[in-house]
């Protein structure tokens, strides 16, 4: 990839549709009308984990949305609460509490002035949830049946974080996937995605695709 400065910020959509048309008239397929998209709201899982640390984080609320022949799925897209209480190797109810708010401040402001930024996970939420096991198993069945059709994954910073911290939350939450299994889906994921958090950030940084450079390798 070619790099130079940063750019405006109102030059970046322009620059991201770029980038987009670019790589799209290099895929060997036709045009996908089939994909999915997941997203994810997280909590660290233990004191002294980083707000984004996909591999300890609790995932508190997943949802998915799945489109086919380019129509959305009937009852898609969906949402789910996690409820991690009691959960083994999880911080008991008072320490998520904590956790929870520090994150709040973390993201909210910055040096007391806000950003902006709203953390949206509450204990409530996480209450009002399913056991993680129910929710990981269904996810998991999910991405595993539309990666298994050929289906895309679309999303927002999703090989960096959303993915990866699904996975980990399969183990944890004791979904039965053996681990052959998980790296072969994990490698699908990133084979078969377009991730927007990516293309956004080398809008932002000027960068490019090379003359026949793949989407994959781009990524």
């Amino acid at each position: 990839m070619a790099a130079a400065a940063e750019v405006p910020l109102h030059e970046i959509p322009e620059r991201c549709a770029e980038i987009f048309s670019n790589l799209v008239a290099r895929e060997t397929t036709k045009p996908h009308l089939n994909y999915f998209c997941p997203d994810t709201e997280t909590m660290p899982a233990e004191v002294g984990a980083g707000a984004y640390n996909p591999e300890k984080c609790l995932i508190t609320q997943v949802g998915c949305a799945a489109v086919t022949d380019g129509m959305i799925e009937p009852n898609n897209p969906y949402s789910i609460n996690v409820n991690w209480i009691g959960h083994r190797g999880v911080p008991d109810e008072r320490t998520m509490e904590e956790l929870i708010e520090k994150l709040r401040l973390e993201i909210e402001f910055k040096k007391g002035i806000p950003t902006g930024k709203k953390y949206t996970v509450t204990m409530s939420r996480i209450r009002s949830g399913r056991l993680p096991y129910d929710v990981m198993n269904e996810v998991y069945q999910f991405v595993d049946k539309r990666l298994r059709a050929g289906y895309y994954l679309v999303g927002y910073n999703m090989l960096r974080f959303d993915i990866p911290s699904m996975f980990n939350n399969f183990m944890r939450a004791g979904v039965p996937v053996d681990q052959n299994t998980m790296n072969q889906l994990f490698d699908d994921c990133q084979n078969n995605s377009w991730d927007m958090g990516l293309i956004v950030k080398a809008a932002a940084c000027k960068m490019a695709p090379w003359p026949g450079e793949s989407r994959l390798a781009f990524f």
